[in-house]
């Protein structure tokens, strides 16, 4: 009986298997068949037994898959290969080769590809040969093959139900996907799991208080922003405000100072105003004198005339009186 050992599956980057030949194609294509957590998938071709175990990653493109490959001979309680495969994930998985435990407790890639550290594709290879080996015991022969069912269709079967259909199964060449629940842990993978996502929980925790308080630290420093701002506004204001009370009181002062000169325009006022009326007096009296020294003058010149006829009259009268005395 010949029996080889395979490590396949989807890291971060593309599909890769190690060692790398023919059988790939066949564990590439039980990937199409992985929807849950674990799964296990049987497959005949020939005197070749398959054997494909797939653990999924939170994400879900994403899977590592531990393969082996029998040749005329077949496992008759295949149930058992989930712990054995269990087991070496978990192993894997401790030491950190190909895979590890995140931060948040699950199960992620370490390489992109196996090829990127062939040495630990070759670790988890070895612990997995090495797990075989303690079921030797649990191998036997090949029932014969159907070859009027060669082309079956695809069989589901429940975990429990695999070590009792197993014979019936391997006489056809279809492939055969053994569902089993998701408690899928060993003991001390699920304790460290667990752990590890209880301190993650923590730490979010922790982080989302760190948050909170550098929120509040920021909303304090606004605040004591504000308040400062407050105050010097407030400073501002008195000063602007005993300013403006100064402004006032100079306003005032001025106001006053208008006031008394209002006072003292009023009473210049009042003063020119009697001057004018005394001036419109005189005016009026020096009108009147002039009205009557015009008055005066026109008697003056009446007289004048007056005086000047009686002259002539006088002249003519002394002409007569001479005319008189000489001819008479």
């Amino acid at each position: 009986m010949n029996c080889d050992t395979y490590i396949f599956g989807h890291l971060s980057g593309t599909f890769s298997a190690f060692p790398d030949d023919s059988a790939m194609k066949i564990f590439k294509k039980t990937a199409k068949y992985s929807k849950s957590e674990s799964l296990l998938i049987i497959h005949r071709s020939n005197s070749l037994v398959f054997y494909a175990y797939i653990r999924r990653f939170a994400k879900a493109d994403e899977y590592i898959g531990l393969g082996i490959v029998i040749n005329s001979a077949m496992y008759a309680h295949p149930y058992a290969l989930f712990a054995m495969f269990e087991n070496v994930i978990a192993e894997s998985v401790i030491e950190g080769d190909i895979i590890h435990l995140a931060e948040n407790g699950n199960i992620a890639p370490v390489l992109s590809s196996l090829f990127d550290d062939q040495n630990k594709a070759q670790r988890v290879r070895s612990r997995l040969q090495r797990s075989i080996d303690t079921i030797k015991g649990d191998i036997v022969e090949l029932p014969t093959l159907n070859f009027g069912a060669k082309y079956a269709s695809d069989e589901y079967v429940d975990a429990e139900e695999i070590n009792d259909k197993i014979d019936e199964l391997l006489t056809q060449q279809s492939y055969i996907i053994v569902n089993k629940d998701n408690n899928n842990d060993t003991p001390q993978l699920k304790s460290y799991r667990a752990t590890l996502k209880s301190l993650y929980e923590a730490k979010k925790t922790l982080e989302l208080e760190n948050i909170k308080l550098k929120r509040e630290k920021r909303q304090y420093r606004k605040l004591s922003l504000a308040i400062i701002v407050v105050v010097i506004l407030l400073f501002v204001v008195g000063i602007v405000i005993s300013n403006l009370n100064k402004t006032k009181d100079d306003l005032s002062e001025t106001q006053s100072e208008l006031n008394n000169t209002q006072i003292s325009l009023s009473q210049a006022n009042e003063t020119i105003t009697a001057r004018n009326t005394t001036i419109d007096s005189l005016n009026n009296s020096i009108n009147a004198l002039h009205e009557q020294i015009h008055s005066k003058e026109q008697e003056l010149t009446k007289a004048k005339n007056t005086i000047s006829a009686l002259n002539v009259k006088v002249r003519d009268l002394k002409d007569e009186l001479s005319w008189y005395r000489y001819n008479y």
